[in-house]
């Protein structure tokens, strides 16, 4: 059970890494300036992105909102499915190797 427990946090501490670490990554491609250029074209293709901030924040979001939805739509998270296996991988690695190192 213990086994169990700790891959389940595994995983979700590599899908959260993941996630900061993609939508990190494509904010740095974001420009300020154009974020209400990108989000009105968001809203005017209906984007689901722009629906759900729409629906929290009304037709006017915050300008944090607006930029955090016009990253999550340019980063596409679910396009990154493989990244937290990735990341267990490693962290996989890395843990059986320094409890090598220790035991020597």
């Amino acid at each position: 059970m213990a086994g169990l427990w700790r891959a389940f946090l595994m995983l979700a501490a590599a899908s959260l890494i993941s996630l900061v670490l993609v939508l990190m990554i494509t904010d740095r491609g974001v420009d300020q300036d154009l974020v209400p250029v990108y989000w009105t074209k968001l809203v005017l293709t209906q984007d689901q992105t722009a629906q759900v901030v729409k629906e929290w924040y009304g037709v006017n979001p915050p300008r944090w909102a607006m930029r955090l939805a016009v990253v999550w739509q340019r980063a596409n998270p679910a396009q990154w499915w493989w990244l937290p296996l990735l990341m267990i991988a490693a962290m996989f690695i890395i843990s059986r190797f320094s409890r090598r190192k220790a035991g020597r």
